[in-house]
């Protein structure tokens, strides 16, 4: 079988109604994440990287609903990357969902050498490194659950 076939056949086996589930939880996960969980460090290496005392004083480039989008977006791909990795690589236990997890996490965080380029603070960076492996995680997790209990 081809590798175009392939992934084609594991595209028509993904649920939409769980990916869209999925990326809704990663939505709240990356309010929780950002908005209560790392809400100080994120702010203070945010406005520093800004240049900025505060937060609240950066200038946005980008609409909340545009921002939004994005990050329902991203938490379709990252759903639907997870089941295609999981249905090419014939996986279908829970340990499976983990691991395509952990790839689909470390392949996201491909570009993070730009980032030391463009002199971001370190602690900035490995927030968004821990949102995009625990959003993997959590996209994994909730579609295996209801692949086997939901859907």
């Amino acid at each position: 079988m081809s590798v175009n076939a392939l992934l084609w056949t594991a595209l028509q086996s993904v649920n939409p109604w769980a990916v869209l589930a999925c990326a809704i939880i990663q939505e709240v996960f990356a309010f929780l994440w950002f908005g209560c969980i790392l809400k100080n460090v994120g702010d203070y290496y945010l406005a520093a990287d800004k240049g900025v005392r505060r937060v609240e004083h950066i200038v946005h480039r980008y609409s909340f609903l545009f921002c939004n989008s994005t990050t329902i977006a991203a938490g379709i791909l990252r759903a639907v990357s997870v089941q295609v990795m999981v249905t090419v690589c014939g996986g279908h236990t829970f340990n499976d969902y983990q691991q395509a997890a952990v790839v689909i996490a470390l392949l996201s965080c491909i570009n993070l050498h730009d980032s030391f380029w463009s002199q971001r603070p370190l602690p900035l960076l490995l927030t968004n490194c821990g949102y995009e492996a625990a959003a993997a995680v959590l996209a994994a997790v909730s579609y295996f659950g209801m692949q086997k209990y939901v859907f």
